[in-house]
């Protein structure tokens, strides 16, 4: 054969490759169910008032992590590992502001997220709602420090042109 097809051949195998291998070892994002409305919410706010610093943890946050029921949250993600076009491991954040061109967030507003199955990389790069277990776990990740792990396993995703708008625990409001 000469070089041409099987340059062909083999740019075909990695495009199926490609399509194959983030299904096949993460899933895909249908299997994720969607969040359940009666699950109880966390606010940014919330996690906020966690003292990261002197490892202070409000009294009302610690009932709710202690409970070791689903929680809900919504924020924006930032993926730490991509499969091709899918992600299960993220950081969460409280708005689309804190990405990795610009500082962190302090620790506090930022969770490590894994989820149970993979997400498609276009459908999470707007709002998004997750549900899971969070607990208080201080992680170190190349874009910033975390003091939250969250453990994902429902996800809702909000669509990108939703007039619903997200507050800035640091500043004003930054449209979703």
């Amino acid at each position: 054969m000469g070089s041409r097809v099987i340059h062909i051949i083999v740019a075909a195998g990695l495009v199926a490759l490609g399509a194959w291998f983030p299904h096949h070892f993460l899933g895909t994002s249908a299997e994720l169910p969607p969040v359940r409305e009666s699950t109880t919410v966390i606010k940014w706010e919330e996690l906020r008032s966690y003292d990261y610093k002197k490892k202070r943890l409000p009294q009302a946050l610690k009932t709710k992590l202690e409970s070791d029921e689903s929680v809900r949250i919504s924020g924006f993600a930032v993926p730490l590992e991509i499969a091709g076009t899918y992600t299960n491991h993220f950081l969460f954040v409280p708005t689309r502001a804190y990405c990795i061109h610009v500082p962190p967030p302090p620790p506090h507003l930022m969770i490590e997220v894994k989820m149970k199955k993979s997400v498609s990389m276009e459908k999470i790069r707007g709002p998004l709602t997750i549900e899971g277990i969070l607990e208080l776990r201080e992680v170190n990740t190349e874009y910033g420090d975390a003091s939250w792990y969250f453990e994902g396993h429902g996800l809702e995703v909000y669509p990108t042109k939703d007039p619903k708008m997200y507050l800035d625990p640091h500043g004003p409001r930054i449209r979703g």
